[in-house]
């Protein structure tokens, strides 16, 4: 039973129906103006509603838009590993490369314009390729 007052049946099952009707545990502490741990008690056999986001956003969305747009970026040095991971779990073709001791993010198959494109933004000439 929780501390300090008990349950009736009446809102133990109102709790337990709103999880049923995929509502979050925050939802029903608002409705219910109970506290948080009283409806994590009584829910815990219940599945928890996913509240996350199934894909990409914010800032790793802007990157793959320019990465569409320009054929590639240069990533900021912070977290760049961590952009790089989650862009290829959703986008398997995109892959890094070095050039010039610089990190690129590019589509593999546009890495002929990525290349030249990068360059060029650089003022590096193209020797070979």
């Amino acid at each position: 039973m929780t501390q300090g007052k008990l349950l009736s049946k009446d809102i133990v099952a109102k709790i337990r129906k709103g999880m049923l009707e995929d509502k979050s545990k925050y939802q029903i502490t608002t409705e219910l103006n109970l506290d948080s741990s009283t409806i994590y008690r009584w829910t815990r056999d219940l599945p928890s509603r996913c509240c996350g986001w199934p894909g990409i956003r914010g800032r790793t969305l802007d990157l793959f838009q320019e990465i569409v747009t320009k054929w590639f970026i240069v990533p900021k040095k912070e977290h760049a590993h961590q952009k790089f991971l989650l862009l290829r779990k959703y986008f398997p073709t995109i892959y890094r490369e070095t050039i010039c001791n610089r990190q690129i993010f590019l589509k593999k198959e546009k890495e002929d314009v990525a290349v030249r494109a990068f360059l060029e933004n650089t003022k590096k000439k193209i020797t070979s390729h």
